[in-house]
């Protein structure tokens, strides 16, 4: 025979903290994640209603489906709108390449500089300007996609030479080493060319005004693309936080999905570097203080 419990025993086991249920963390989240869109679009109405220029309310709704040639239309479609939506799109393609570069490294310091995108987005604006000798901003954009492109592809190729594959350790090496030397290449065309070293000067700082509007239409596609692939990564890279054994014996294939993480993460931050230029801290911090938020599961991180 058993005997009872002693009345300590079950003093302790009342005391026995219980296990929060999974429905009510998701119900958490899914309220937090309301919230949060709540505010953004609280953001985004202020963003298009304050400014220098005084506007109502009834003016910006006008100019949003109705171009009548006032003053007020053309600085809420020429200037507003395109900042707003130009900071949506750099603010989430930012976020979501530092949650997807921390997740790969399995090092929460990481951002997106580490794999050479701002350097080779800033050397391929530079040579676009004192090489090829091009002025237009539309030009430059693509030079600047095309610059964070291949510097990504550089970065992978060299951290995956070698037996142990790319590794987060040979990846981070490999974006540090070619991030120094085209910072090198970038000092030394500017030195010799003053035109060119006030253009990279101004486009160096970052900013969100002053944008076309076609501009968000020529560089949203890579954004959602880009967006896509991250979020299709999510379980995997969650098997990946865990180890490379345990994320292959949970069905992880760690090999397409760094490939997969390198090509969005090329994509977001190419994208947004052409848009606002290099922007930094966003991708450092914002990762950081979602999953403050959510806790660790990157389906939620990411949203």
């Amino acid at each position: 025979m058993t005997a009872p419990p002693t009345a300590l025993g079950r003093r302790s086991a009342a005391r026995k903290p219980q296990p929060e249920p999974t429905a009510v963390r998701s119900a958490l989240r899914g309220g937090g994640l309301l919230v949060l869109a709540g505010l953004l679009l609280l953001l985004v109405v202020l963003s298009t209603w304050i400014g220098t220029k005084d506007t109502t309310l009834g003016q910006v709704w006008t100019a949003l489906w109705n171009d009548d040639g006032s003053y007020a239309t053309d600085v809420v479609r020429q200037l507003r709108l395109p900042r707003t939506l130009v900071g949506l799109m750099t603010g989430a393609a930012l976020g979501v390449a530092g949650t997807v570069m921390q997740a790969v490294t399995r090092n929460p310091l990481a951002d997106p500089g580490l794999l050479g995108v701002n350097a080779g987005a800033s050397a391929a604006v530079v040579f676009g300007i004192g090489v090829v000798g091009l002025a237009g901003f539309g030009s430059l954009v693509w030079f600047s996609f095309v610059g964070a492109a291949l510097t990504t592809v550089i970065v992978y190729v060299l951290g995956a030479s070698g037996r142990a594959g790319p590794t987060p350790v040979r990846l981070a090496l490999a974006g540090a080493a070619v991030s120094a030397s085209l910072s090198g290449v970038i000092a030394g065309l500017t030195v010799f060319d003053s035109a060119t070293y006030d253009y990279l000067r101004f486009w160096m700082v970052g900013s969100l005004a002053g944008r076309e509007p076609e501009l968000v239409v020529q560089l949203l596609p890579f954004v959602a693309v880009g967006l896509v692939i991250a979020l299709l990564l999510a379980r995997p890279l969650n098997s990946l936080a865990l180890g490379e054994e345990l994320g292959r014996a949970l069905g992880a294939r760690i090999a397409r999905t760094r490939i997969a993480a390198v090509i969005a993460v090329t994509l977001l931050c190419g994208a947004s570097t052409a848009a606002a230029g290099p922007i930094a801290f966003v991708g450092l911090v914002v990762p950081l203080v979602a999953r403050w938020l959510t806790g660790p599961d990157l389906r939620w991180v990411l949203a």
